[in-house]
């Protein structure tokens, strides 16, 4: 089955079960096959999962200091010291960096999951296309373990879909073209005025077209409740209340539009910077008037006595922190994002002719 029809018969069989009102998610005509996900650091790991896991939802991925499918399990050590010792550098810990991971072993790994029926076939990825980014300045994901994440994918895709930017002095975060801290900074809320605009790359990328103009004015995204997606309370599995939507009006007036889907890195989340991130990630601007929905969902900052449990910095779980699957199709937070996809894509007209 292609994957429109997949997505189609997706939409379908959930759309009838999730909530209409006012803060929740509306239902747009989305182009099945123009869905696609980017992230930053934690968000970027959680990019690849979701692109891996679900081939057959997303059609393109683009991954800001981000390292490759289910890296916290790709060595014989614990999860937790996997991730911030081999897949990252996590700064203060007074360990020296062990990385880069294997791509061979995450390669791998996806092989093994799809044997046992835990995400999309892979072979779902052979058409889609990927960007990748690495700051000069980046020590807390090294650019070997980006360059780790293009070994990966290029098991999957076509390396001339492959665009990988490099060159920038950015530190840890999300370059911008203006409006952020000092490009080689890694400091809140992690958007490096850098004079380089990584959305419009980024996009025009995954799309695969130049876009037109961003837009002058304000595109400021909307709140909805995160709670009708999740099978439990959302704090349960370190997900906030709310999240954040743009629709752009042509796309609110039943336009066929994009998706794509925007996961902020840890301490982004809009609990530690307000709106910095969904208002001046420089998509919204983007969006407006190349008829992108732009959907960022919320991770938040949980405590826990148990160290493999906690999650202070509100990252999106990339090492294990909800459980044991956690980058396969029955994650907890994978899964509501996905639903909250599908809720967009309910309204996608001429749905026939895609089944």
């Amino acid at each position: 089955m292609s994957r429109p029809r997949r997505l189609a018969a997706s939409i379908v069989a959930l759309s009838c079960c999730l909530p209409a009102g006012a803060d929740s998610l509306p239902s747009l005509n989305i182009e099945p096959g123009g869905i696609s996900v980017s992230g930053v650091s934690s968000g970027a790991f959680m990019a690849v999962q979701l692109h891996v896991a679900y081939s057959s939802l997303f059609s393109a991925a683009g991954v800001v200091a981000g390292g490759p499918w289910g890296c916290a399990d790709t060595t014989p050590w614990p999860r937790l010291p996997t991730a911030t010792t081999i897949c990252t550098d996590l700064e203060g810990d007074f360990i020296p960096f062990q990385g880069p991971p294997s791509a061979r072993a995450s390669i791998d790994a996806v092989a093994d999951a799809f044997e046992r029926g835990v995400i999309d076939d892979p072979g779902n990825l052979a058409d889609d296309r990927v960007f990748l980014f690495s700051g000069t300045n980046d020590r807390t994901v090294p650019g070997a373990v980006v360059e780790a994440t293009r070994d990966f994918y290029a098991a999957f895709v076509d390396g001339a879909a492959i665009e990988w930017v490099e060159d920038v002095a950015a530190g840890h975060g999300l370059a911008v073209l203006d409006d952020g801290v000092a490009c080689e900074a890694t400091a809140a809320p992690y958007l490096n005025d850098c004079g380089f605009d990584t959305a419009r790359v980024l996009l025009e990328h995954l799309l695969d077209e130049t876009l037109l103009d961003r837009a002058g004015t304000v595109a400021t995204p909307s709140p909805f409740s995160q709670s009708a997606f999740s099978d439990v309370d959302p704090v349960n599995v370190s997900m906030a209340g709310t999240g954040y939507v743009f629709v752009p009006p042509r796309c609110a007036d039943g336009g066929r539009c994009r998706l794509h889907v925007v996961l902020h890195g840890c301490r982004q989340h809009a609990g530690a910077v307000d709106a910095a991130f969904v208002e001046g990630a420089g998509f919204n601007q983007w969006a407006f008037g190349n008829d992108i929905v732009v959907l960022y969902p919320q991770a938040a900052a949980v405590a826990s006595w148990w160290p493999d449990r906690a999650n202070p910095r509100g990252c999106w779980d990339w090492w294990g922190y909800t459980g044991d699957g956690y980058a396969e199709r029955g994650a907890p937070q994978m899964k509501a994002i996905v639903r909250m996809v599908k809720r967009l894509t309910s309204g996608s007209k001429n749905r026939r002719a895609v089944e």
